[in-house]
């Protein structure tokens, strides 16, 4: 047996580092070595931090993130929408978002999402109080930014026949997003316009019907030239070819499902291919004119319609 190299109290310290997520045994003691060398230049301050964060860090009485006043400073923000709720499974989900700059709108943090094989159900999470939020007056529209996992998009459709009488109207429709099974788009009806979201997802029927005569239409769009460019260089080219024709949908298709739901305005989103090569804003909107008469807008981060 090994003799020991440290006293108990650094070896506690070692212990305590390797539950972090992302550092094993090896990772903390090389963190802890670092800390006990950096002593006053940072074990100390990130001791007293710690300690402060212990005392002071409290969850929002609002929407559930965590802050060090209550309610936190995204709910006393008065630059924010007060009209759009954007609920989240995680606090990490929320800051995630914040990172992004991706919405300028209040939160909801549902602490999780319901999973009945780990016996998280609605009684687990915070839906009751969002459902609540979302009947005050001052709200129109209801954000679901939840993963497209089985238990997400199970959250997302309950969270969507609960909100049914309130301000704003959620309808979710089944959609086709292999493997990711079920996968769902998302109607947001309120007194003065609708807004259909369609998510990840192949041309669908059940979209069409979901965006029927709605004001606007967010849909993801794949550019097939440009993709069939970036493949080339793929050595599972045609594999991965196969996935991305089955999960998402063309300009041409996305052009079609716009005019045969007679929406008014079509929104593009969600970019395949999303960064290489790069595309200018004409050539998605020269792919998609001549299958929609209507307004065609390229999404843009924080873009407000």
């Amino acid at each position: 047996m090994p003799a020991a190299v440290a006293g108990p109290e650094i070896e506690r310290l070692i212990q305590l580092l390797a539950r972090l997520p992302g550092l094993g045994p090896r990772s903390a003691r090389r963190a802890a070595l670092f800390l006990i060398k950096k002593r006053e230049q940072i074990m100390g301050p990130l001791a007293s931090a710690l300690q402060t964060a212990l005392e002071k860090i409290q969850i929002c009485s609002v929407c559930g993130n965590l802050d060090t006043k209550s309610p936190c400073t995204v709910c006393t923000d008065p630059r924010r929408e007060p009209s759009i709720i954007v609920a989240v499974a995680d606090v990490a989900d929320l800051w995630a978002l914040e990172r992004a700059h991706a919405v300028n709108a209040r939160y909801h943090v549902l602490g999780g999402t319901l999973s009945p094989l780990d016996g998280i159900g609605p009684q687990d999470l915070t839906i009751d109080a969002l459902v609540k939020r979302a009947h005050d007056p001052a709200v129109t529209e209801v954000i679901l930014a939840l993963n497209a996992t089985v238990d997400g998009q199970t959250t997302a459709h309950y969270i969507t026949d609960l909100l049914q009488d309130a301000n704003v109207k959620v309808t979710s429709a089944l959609v086709k997003h292999p493997p990711v099974s079920p996968a769902f788009a998302f109607r947001f009806d309120s007194a003065d316009r609708s807004i259909v979201i369609s998510g990840d997802t192949a041309p669908s029927e059940n979209l069409v019907r979901l965006a029927y005569g709605a004001d606007v239409l967010v849909h993801e769009v794949m550019h097939l030239p440009s993709l069939d460019k970036l493949l080339s260089t793929e050595p599972n080219a045609k594999t991965l070819r196969e996935h991305l024709l089955a999960s998402h949908t063309s300009t041409e298709d996305v052009g079609r499902i716009a005019t045969e739901a007679k929406v008014k305005t079509l929104v593009l989103s969600h970019f395949v291919p999303g960064g290489y090569p790069f595309l200018e804003d004409s050539v998605w909107l020269d792919a998609v004119r001549p299958y929609f008469k209507g307004e065609i807008i390229v999404g843009r981060d924080l873009l407000e319609v």
